[in-house]
């Protein structure tokens, strides 16, 4: 069947369709084992404790304990990227429906500023540099002091929820969002600091072993 064939059978049945939905979103949930998660979630933080502990105190860590959180690192990562797509999914679908809502009016993505600076952090109503500052370690110490920063991202607009404001959300004159800007900004800051350890991995956010100290002299 061709495209717009699938496309007219399903539009004439949308039992069927809902039924496909909803499979979908069934193999994706089942893919998501809360229990292990919260477990392994824990011992990635006990491990990274360890570690900060014995780096700190001049002991050699032993590649085995190293080999132990990237092990759990990386199943973490899994299981998040699982959970990252039925998420997807789900808000997805709610973008759709109140996009083609009868009597509905799309919500709006966020819109161009008629004029952006080059300057890190702007002024106004965007959200402060260390109240991102604080969330982003909030965010790591939940995952075990270190992660993806695409996960750390998203993690980042559920415990920024509440603080986020339209500002956060217009687009700088790159296209892109400007509080996930604002946030790289503030993680570059972070490494200059000493609060995240600038020698990770690309793409890996990882919290130095002082960080929590640092954070007391945070204002």
């Amino acid at each position: 069947m061709e495209k717009n064939d699938v496309l007219d059978f399903l539009a004439s049945n949308p039992d069927i369709l809902l039924e496909i939905v909803g499979e979908i979103l069934e193999k994706c949930r089942n893919n998501i084992d809360q229990t292990s998660i919260v477990q392994s979630k824990k011992q990635l933080i006990e491990i990274s404790k360890t570690i900060d502990r014995l780096e700190s105190t001049g002991i050699t860590v032993p590649d085995e304990l190293r080999n132990l959180k990237s092990s759990l690192l990386a199943a973490s990562n899994d299981n998040n990227q699982d959970q990252t797509r039925y998420e997807m999914i789900i808000n997805g679908l709610n973008d759709l429906c109140s996009k083609y809502k009868l009597n509905g009016h799309p919500k709006p993505r966020g819109r161009k500023r008629s004029s952006d600076n080059d300057s890190p952090v702007r002024h106004g109503r965007l959200t402060p540099r260390n109240t991102l500052i604080r969330a982003i370690v909030q965010v790591m110490e939940q995952m075990g002091n270190s992660g993806q920063k695409r996960e750390i991202h998203n993690r980042l607009e559920d415990v920024l929820a509440g603080v986020l404001n339209s500002e956060d959300y217009e687009l700088d004159s790159s296209g892109q969002v400007t509080w996930h800007h604002q946030a790289d900004w503030a993680r570059m800051y972070m490494a200059q600091v000493g609060i995240l350890k600038n020698d990770s991995p690309r793409g890996i956010w990882e919290l130095s072993t002082n960080y929590q100290k640092l954070m007391d002299e945070l204002k």
